[in-house]
Parts: C-alpha cells; structure tokens; sequence
C-alpha cells in the first residue's frame, strides 16, 4: 500500500505531504441488560493525506485505496482555500521501541462464558440489577509517511473491560461502573466486580448532606471532566487562538503545589502509550506541571512554529482528522497516604464515584457543574450513606488550587493514571 501511495503521489506531483495509513481490528464482545448482544468483529482501514501547496494546506482522506487519486485532487482543491501553513516535516529520526503490542488468542467462547459467570455473581447477591459488559481486543497499525522521507510504523493491541450496573434501589436509581484498559492482557476483571457489589451494597443506604462548601473526595474516574478542561487549556492550539485561560502562563504557579502532571507515552499499562505521535515526532516523557507550575503547553508542528519552540510529540490524529495537541498519557503523581488513612482524618464531608451529565457552563474557562451520579456522606471519619439529588459546581482552576491532598493509590483506566484528589471548599448543592 505504501509503495502504491508514493507513486500516486509522484505521479500527481505532490511536493510536500505527509500520509497516515490506520489500520485497526477490532474484536468486541458485550451484554447489554444482562444478556449477550453483540459478537461482531470488525476491520477498518483509513488513509489521509496533508499536503502544503502555494503556502496553504489542505487535507482528505478515504477508506479505499483505490480512491487515493481523487483523495489528492480533493486535498489540493481544499489547499486552494486552506490555512495559509508551511511546516518542517520531520526527516528520518530515531524513535523509540515499546513493549506495546502484545497480540493473545482472544477466546470469544470463553469471554461470553466469563461475562455470563459475572452476571450471575451479581444476581445472586443483588438481582434488581441490570448489567452491562464490555470486553474488547483491538490490534492498531499505524504508519506515518511523508516528503522529507521519514517513514514511522508501529503496532498496538488495546484491552479494554468496562462493566456498569443500573438498579433502582430503595434509595433510588443507582449507577455503578469500573473499567480496566491496557496494551497487555488485563487481570483486574475479578477485582473490578468486586468493587461493582460493594458500591451497590453501600448504596443502599442514604444519608442527608448540607448544602455549602466542604471538602469533597473525587474518585479518579469522577475526575475525567475535569481533566479534560484542563487538557484543553494546555493545549498549544487553544492558547494560540487566544481562548485558554493558561495562555502567558508557562512557569508560572497554577494549581496547588500537590499537583505534579506528566506525559507518560512510554506506560504500556495505558493504551495512550506510542513511540511518535501524529506527525511522526517521537514521544518522551514530558513533565507539564510540577509543583503546581506549568512547564509547558503541548504542540503539534504547527503551534511550535507559532511560538518558536519545538515540537513535543503531542499531535493527536486520526486518519480523518488533523493533528490537534493532546496528552499520550496524563499521569498525576500520587500522595503519601492511603485512601483510608484520608478518610478517616475527615470530619464531614462528600467522597464521588461517579458523575451524571457534563454540565460545564463554559468547558474551556473550566467551570463544571454535575449531579452525584454515586457519592458517599463521610462523617466523622467513616463513610455513612449515599447521597440523593446532589450536585458540584465550580471551577477547576480554581479547585486545583485547593487540592489538600491526593491518595496513595491510584488507578490506571484509558490514557490516565489518577489518584484520589481531595479538594477543600467545593460547592455542594443538595435538596
């Protein structure tokens, strides 16, 4: 396919390009409401084409390679009207070598015959929920190729286990999930419906929480909200059109001095892991807050023209989509004590598990305003019941400022690796 897609290229006398070829095999299996629904395996190949013509770009892109020639026709008539944009691709450079593709037979029938086990562990123990469940192998090949002559290729396997249950209990509607993600096999599916059962039987009970302000435990996978604000405000792109609240920021203090965030593309524990990013510009580890400071925005090649600085292997991109800035793998360091120890040093109040909507008022300035999917009254230093019809509000760059401290323990699901963050003074709202 590559040799065919260089001699369409030269034949149509393209200069300057560069091409990503995906290729993704995908082998899921779910139940939906307890009972088994899709057993559908699926392969998909995707190819695009940037080129750079007259001082402008201009992008396409097709699942048929017998489509190519019209794809560089559409790309160079989109140039015509494109972004005025000239970029130095990447030649021939070194990137590293990662323990991430880890290909395993993938047993359907033992899969459906583990999913059937699960659901039936809960029934028995809790048979008004209904539960469904996600496991997925995926196999992607990625290869990047363009004028200067750099050629990148790389393969990844994707394992992903998602279980969540929906009940309407005595104390209402309940929402439970866990998820476990990696390149390598994943062996915390026992684990992950252990904690299904002890998130439902404490649910049962309810307590009454104040409304005011008071320091809240968010669970990791309750943060991705407000990760994901942050992401966007770190983005080199979003600070280049002038809409981050982090522009001018760069060794400057925002957020609490707990707070030290990390680019791990090389943690083959989550799947965001890769030797080069989207543009064929090899990844490292890059500290982006430390202390609470921010080290850096995150670029592609073209924001690191904008600011003259240098690319950090943090294009994200698809076959159908241009690069845009994005985190491999966010990593936050963890504290010094355990969730427990935390807890029990807490006189009152509110632990989250989950969140219900967005709710964000303004998702880039960082606002956030969400229901209590499942959260626990602590008080007194022991968690007392769930709470009902409850919402959080606030903003996270203000928050992140109050963080007092971060558990021991965190967990590792997608292309995050989270602790427990405790952050004082958050707005509670409950009827």
């Amino acid at each position: 396919m590559r040799r065919k897609i260089l001699d369409i290229l030269a034949k149509k006398k393209v200069k300057k390009y560069d091409v990503i070829i995906e290729r993704k095999s995908t082998y899921p299996i779910s139940f939906e409401q307890n009972e088994l629904n899709m057993l559908e395996n699926k392969n998909l190949i995707g190819i695009g084409l940037r080129l750079f013509e007259n001082g402008r770009v201009g992008y396409s892109y097709t699942n048929d390679i017998t489509t190519f020639e019209e794809v560089v026709d559409f790309a160079r008539e989109s140039a015509t009207y494109g972004k005025e944009l000239d970029l130095d691709l990447p030649k021939n450079t070194e990137y590293p070598s990662l323990s991430i593709y880890n290909d395993i037979f993938w047993d359907e029938r033992g899969w459906v015959t583990k999913g059937k086990e699960i659901i039936k562990k809960i029934e028995d123990i809790a048979n008004d929920v209904k539960i469904d469940i996600n496991f997925s192998k995926s196999i992607l090949d990625v290869e990047i190729l363009n004028s200067e002559g750099f050629h990148g290729r790389y393969k990844k396997t994707l394992y992903r286990f998602s279980i969540s249950g929906f009940a309407i209990l005595d104390s209402g509607f309940t929402f439970v999930s866990e998820i476990e993600s990696s390149t390598k096999p994943i062996s915390g599916i026992d684990k992950a419906t252990e904690s299904i059962l002890k998130q439902l039987e404490k649910a049962r009970s309810v307590s009454k929480i104040k409304t005011g302000e008071m320091p809240v435990i968010f669970a990791p996978i309750s943060l991705w909200s407000l990760l994901h604000s942050i992401s966007m405000g770190i983005s080199a792109d979003n600070v280049k059109k002038g809409i981050s609240p982090l522009k001018d920021k760069i060794n400057e203090k925002i957020f609490s001095e707990k707070i030290t965030i990390t680019d791990n593309p090389y943690d083959y524990e989550l799947i965001g892991a890769k030797p080069f990013d989207g543009e064929g510009i090899a990844t490292k580890i890059t500290p982006v807050v430390e202390n609470g400071v921010l080290k850096t925005y995150l670029h592609t090649l073209e924001t690191a023209k904008h600011f003259g600085t240098k690319p950090t292997g943090h294009a994200e991109r698809g076959y159908s989509s241009i690069p845009l800035p994005g985190f491999n793998n966010m990593v936050i360091s963890p504290g010094k004590r355990t969730l427990e120890e935390i807890i029990e040093d807490m006189d009152y109040g509110l632990i989250v598990y989950e969140v219900i909507g967005g709710g964000q008022s303004n998702l880039l300035r960082g606002d956030y305003s969400v229901n209590v999917g499942l959260g626990f009254l602590i008080e007194n230093g022991e968690i007392k019941g769930r709470v009902k019809d409850t919402m959080i509000a606030g903003n996270v760059y203000e928050d992140f400022n109050r963080v007092i401290e971060l558990s021991k323990e965190s967990k590792k699901f997608m292309n995050f690796d989270i602790p427990y963050l405790v952050i004082d003074g958050v707005s509670v709202t409950s009827k």
